[in-house]
């Protein structure tokens, strides 16, 4: 049901040092600049794979034990099935939508351009086609790259540091503040309410308090990372209109991160470009399991060309000639592999019925917690995360991948989640609690030797 089997019996914990340690084949003494003989090249090969593969088999149960990270693990056979199939790496070199006339030809941008389409549906009004002059999106090396693209985008429409403020909440991923550094704006960290969402009457605090001339990047989230807090994007709107803020005097940008995949599938009130929100980023390895990859959409305006470049003296229209394609996104290559990998795993499961199994785990989970007793919050209806689970041992947490600040951890359900896995999971979380102490949740982390035990 979901890959894996997080054993009973199953080894946890050692760290990435003691495994290296463990491993007769570490990745150690390799020759890359001394001359070698075929033979002796083709044996360090045959070491590498077979440290490779013992590297796999040492920290196999914790992908099994994934259970506190958004990485999803539910197994297919798509990934093999892809990879044999395209052979050789592919480069998606430029922009994704423009084929015609470029000197690489080794590219899978057609499926890129079939993958973005499929991935835009919820996020504008009617097809694709109907929207091709509104929007423009393209496949990133994941969600980091996203949000820095789509604070990028903001400067770019406003065109002056010294005009631009960019507010987020306190809950924000580290990401947003880090692009704005990159890129020398000015930020203005906003309160969060109790359930990590974005406080609004904060927000209009510092909106109103800032110059009259000032323009503002909004980065909402769709789910925070530790608590999950959903930005009230309608909110912002009310309050925008409710102070007399002009919509052309913001650049709104959603972190859709993990939840983005699945809230099509929700109740929950849905943004659409460019009327709610000007543009989106989603990571492509966690809820979809697509390898570290990303999505990013946004708005197209006519005084705001499609490229990297504000000065358009510099650099044409954003063409680069010697690889006859446009500058149009943040890195120069990218992998074509990992988007036909995406495209695959979009292809191979329902997503919709991924959706309500996990959402009938998120169910099970929070009744074996109230029945054992153990705190959690929830920002029901429609987050996977649990949070505010006190801790117990840094064995503990380590075996299970769980995320932690300071005395407390975070579960996150996602579809390779299984009945089995939460009672596994409950029993050993039951047991480190008894036999550690509620009180011992800062211990230092020591590997128990309960932990140690042998693969299946």
């Amino acid at each position: 049901m979901g890959g894996t089997t997080c054993s009973r019996n199953a080894s946890v914990s050692l760290t990435p040092e003691e495994t290296i340690r463990a491993n007769p084949h570490a990745p150690v003494g390799f020759k890359v600049r001394e001359k070698l003989s075929q033979k002796d090249r083709q044996q360090q090969i045959q070491r590498y794979v077979a440290g490779l593969r013992e590297h796999k088999k040492n920290l196999k149960d914790q992908g099994a034990c994934m259970m506190g990270y958004p990485l999803n693990q539910k197994k297919s056979e798509i990934k093999d099935l892809v990879l044999d199939a395209l052979g050789d790496h592919w480069n998606n070199l430029g922009d994704p939508w423009q084929t015609k006339g470029q000197n690489l030809h080794y590219h899978t941008k057609f499926y890129e351009q079939e993958l973005i389409k499929k991935l835009a549906f919820p996020w504008i009004e009617g097809s694709w086609e109907d929207n091709v002059d509104n929007v423009w999106g393209y496949i990133t090396a994941g969600g980091t790259e996203g949000s820095f693209m789509g604070i990028q985008r903001g400067l770019q429409v406003f065109g002056h540091h010294e005009n631009i403020t960019c507010c987020f909440s306190e809950d924000t991923h580290y990401c947003g503040p880090k692009a704005c550094q990159l890129l020398n704006i000015r930020v203005q960290p906003i309160k969060s309410n109790d359930d990590g969402s974005i406080n609004l009457e904060d927000l209009q605090k510092h909106v109103e308090n800032e110059e009259p001339t000032q323009n503002f990047i909004f980065f909402l989230n769709l789910g925070t990372t530790i608590r999950c807090g959903f930005d009230d994007v309608h909110g912002v709107h009310k309050m925008m209109e409710h102070i007399g803020l002009a919509r052309e005097r913001t650049h709104i940008h959603l972190d859709g991160a993990l939840c983005a995949g699945y809230w099509e599938h929700t109740n929950g009130p849905k943004y659409k470009i460019p009327k709610d929100i000007d543009s989106v980023s989603i990571s492509g390895h966690k809820w979809w399991g697509a390898n570290i990859s990303g999505f990013f959409l946004r708005r197209t305006f006519d005084d705001a060309p499609p490229n990297m470049h504000n000065d358009k003296s510099a650099l044409g229209d954003g063409d680069i000639k010697y690889v006859a394609t446009r500058d149009t996104v943040f890195g120069g290559s990218r992998s074509g592999d990992n988007v036909c990998i995406w495209l695959g795993r979009l292809l191979a499961f329902d997503w919709e019925q991924e959706y309500a199994h996990a959402m009938e785990m998120v169910k099970y989970f929070k009744e074996q917690l109230e029945a054992h007793d153990i705190p959690y919050k929830l920002n029901e209806p429609y987050s996977t995360t649990f949070y505010d689970i006190p801790f117990t041992t840094a064995a503990f947490a380590y075996r299970w991948n769980l995320a932690r600040t300071d005395s407390i951890v975070h579960v996150i359900i996602m579809p390779h989640v299984t009945p089995e896995k939460i009672d596994l999971w409950m029993k050993e979380y039951v047991e480190s609690r008894e036999q550690n102490g509620e009180e011992n949740g800062k211990a230092d982390f020591q590997i128990d030797q309960k932990w140690k035990r042998e693969y299946p």
